[in-house]
């Protein structure tokens, strides 16, 4: 499991759309035979509603692949949250959680 500093976000009133984007270099293979799934957490652990999309994107500067979670702000309160990322590779599964914490 990789552990991550906590962040924090201040959103703004005016910017709904503003977005926590977790990104973890692919490796042990292509990022198109891992399978992950994205999932947002209060800090009790307990699964929210919100939905967490996983992609892959390609770094244009040196090719590098790149595992993403990406979520909507604008649905949380003030707290602290975690973002549950599982990875399948060969049949093997990874969790990776990462922190943050949204103020006013």
């Amino acid at each position: 499991m990789r552990q991550i500093c906590p962040r924090s976000l201040r959103p703004r009133s005016s910017d709904a759309g503003q977005t926590v984007i977790e990104s973890l270099p692919a490796r042990d293979g292509s990022p198109e035979q891992i399978e992950a799934s994205g999932t947002l957490l209060d800090r009790t652990g307990k699964r929210l509603g919100v939905p967490v999309a996983t992609g892959v994107r390609t770094d244009g500067a040196n090719g590098q692949k790149w595992l993403t979670a990406d979520l909507v702000l604008a649905p949380l309160g003030a707290g602290d949250y975690i973002i549950e990322l599982t990875l399948t590779r060969g049949g093997a599964q990874q969790r990776v959680l990462s922190a943050f914490r949204v103020s006013q």
